[in-house]
């Protein structure tokens, strides 16, 4: 849904992806159910005295901080995309470490829904499941939109350039940098082959060639 709604994904792929993890979710829940002998012991339960308000806020908050590092690797394009695997793989191996005890560890609907149904397991606080998840995509994308419309990129811009940076020079803000130097100051530049013309009325020397040029020469050529 978050994907969605920060336009990463179209509707209606959103729809399909959707029900392909309901189904991959209850198809998974049943194989393991068929390969191992006795109870499917990976349900998602409450666990160390967690009241079904807590464990409502603990998926919420724990699939926002998921759903957010998907969005911000994965689905915003930069220089470190190639390393998104690497970003969401220890945000959900973290998210998971802090819930797992209190929660199971859900932060995605399809997760409990395929064990409940083939344990025939429905415990009163099952919804907690649903709503979490779905409440923490939510504020994931709202706090995405907060700081697009806060131009975050802003804070570190040319983060993706693939050249060094240069700032304004004076000659891009309209000025030359011979602009404040005193009239006589220098000559003339001579375009062509490299060769530059006299400054301050001394010679310089360019590709082992001097040149001088003269005030009177630079206003009058032919003379």
């Amino acid at each position: 849904m978050a994907l969605f709604l920060v336009g990463g994904l179209p509707a209606i792929r959103s729809v399909f992806i959707v029900i392909a993890q309901i189904l991959g979710g209850i198809c998974a829940a049943a194989v393991v159910s068929a390969l191992f002998p006795g109870p499917l012991n990976v349900a998602t339960t409450l666990g160390g005295g967690t009241n079904t308000a807590q464990g409502l806020f603990i998926e919420m908050f724990l699939t926002a901080q998921l759903v957010f590092v998907i969005i911000m690797l994965a689905v915003v394009k930069h220089k470190s995309t190639f390393l998104a695997p690497v970003g969401i793989g220890l945000t959900f191996f973290l998210t998971e470490l802090c819930g797992i005890y209190f929660t199971g560890g859900s932060l995605n609907f399809a997760r409990s829904l395929g064990p409940a149904i083939v344990n025939r397991s429905f415990p009163h606080y099952f919804w907690i499941y649903f709503l979490g998840p779905l409440l923490g995509s939510g504020l994931a994308s709202g706090f995405y939109y907060l700081l697009n419309k806060m131009r975050y990129e802003t804070c570190n811009p040319g983060q993706d350039a693939d050249s060094i940076e240069v700032g304004p020079t004076k000659e891009a803000a309209g000025s030359s940098s011979f602009d404040t130097a005193a009239p006589g100051a220098y000559d003339r530049g001579v375009g062509g082959n490299g060769v530059t013309g006299n400054f301050n009325g001394t010679g310089r020397t360019v590709n082992g060639h001097q040149r001088n040029i003269s005030e009177s020469t630079a206003v009058n050529p032919g003379g």
